[in-house]
């Protein structure tokens, strides 16, 4: 390319970073669900107490990113975006616009660092929660489409018995909806870090599950449990390659005969900009950007059978690798 059209892909980046922060700052302010039906800027100004100025620029945006249209004098949103930015979606909408920010925002701020450190290392507790909300959206998608396609598992984990693992359980929110799905489950979460514990308590008591829900002090390769879950849930973006094969080694050990794992990935191969940031992501997870393929050999390797790829609906670049150990 020559430097103009360089410079082209710079102001398109510039202004991707620009209709984000629009984006995120109308949701967070209650400007997006506002817009539920036709409102006039004079409204809309008053009940959010935003400048009347902004909001016109605001809803600018918006309307230039077809997520609202304008009629006459008032503006109301597209009908495909209201259900993402009122309940029960909301959560997992605002969790997810706040968690690309604090991740990218972290990648920039790494560069001011003599090394960088790669992997999981956030405590401030309002980055921590807002990643762990897009955590509870994750597990409505794991025991709503995933679950129900492993065999008779479903009906198993209604019984009192059932026990279900959700490794790297952050703060809680994935063993909190598999439980509130799920009346006779009960769930174990491991959490190596303090940080995350901590709001994984508050979490699972606001959820009134403390009754349900055991968390562990406790990574992966220390799991010693033998033959206890019919259902375990491993993270494995978060954890380099030796420590995902031991982990998988502890996890087929842990489960019962017939039960399942559940192992979620991010990247994915390919040179398209989607596949590339899948990639970059994963790596500052601490992974090492494991495509599905590489993760179904090792599930094999560890002696699980029934392997399989399930495409996830929340992410276009996730995906859920499944599989069975034997009987």
């Amino acid at each position: 390319m020559e430097t103009p059209e360089v410079m082209q892909v710079f102001e398109r980046l510039i202004g991707s970073v620009w209709t984000f922060s629009a984006l995120s700052y109308a949701a967070e302010k209650g400007i997006l669900e506002q817009l539920d039906e036709p409102r006039r800027l004079s409204h809309i100004s008053e009940n959010t107490r935003i400048p009347i100025t902004l909001v016109e620029r605001i809803l600018d945006i918006l309307i230039a990113l077809s997520l609202a249209k304008r009629e006459g004098d008032t503006y109301q949103a597209d009908k495909g975006l209201l259900p993402l930015v009122t309940p029960p979606r909301k959560t997992f909408f605002m969790g997810n616009l706040k968690s690309n920010y604090f991740e990218s925002r972290n990648l920039i701020d790494s560069a001011k660092e003599t090394e960088t450190e790669l992997g999981w290392n956030f405590t401030e507790p309002e980055i921590l929660q807002s990643l762990g909300r897009a955590a509870f959206r994750l597990g409505d998608s794991i025991f709503k489409e995933v679950v129900p396609s492993l065999g008779d598992l479903a009906s198993r984990l209604q019984e009192p018995s059932a026990r279900f693992l959700d490794v790297g359980a952050g703060m809680g929110g994935i063993a909190i909806a598999a439980c509130r799905f799920l009346q006779n489950l009960h769930a174990v979460g491991l959490e190596p870090q303090d940080a995350s514990l901590t709001e994984a308590h508050k979490n699972i008591a606001e959820a009134g599950l403390t009754d349900r829900i055991e968390l562990r002090k406790e990574r992966i390769e220390d799991l010693t449990d033998k033959d206890v879950f019919s259902l375990v849930y491993f993270p494995q973006a978060f954890m380099s390659d030796n420590v995902v094969k031991l982990g998988l080694q502890n996890i087929w050990r842990s489960l019962r005969p017939c039960g399942w794992i559940i192992v979620q990935t991010i990247a994915i191969p390919g040179m398209e900009l989607p596949a590339a940031l899948s990639r970059l992501r994963d790596t500052l997870m601490g992974g090492n950007a494991r495509f599905p393929s590489q993760l179904q050999a090792m599930l094999s390797d560890a002696g699980f059978i029934s392997i399989s790829t399930i495409p996830s609906s929340m992410v276009a670049t996730f995906n859920f690798i499944t599989g069975q150990r034997p009987v």
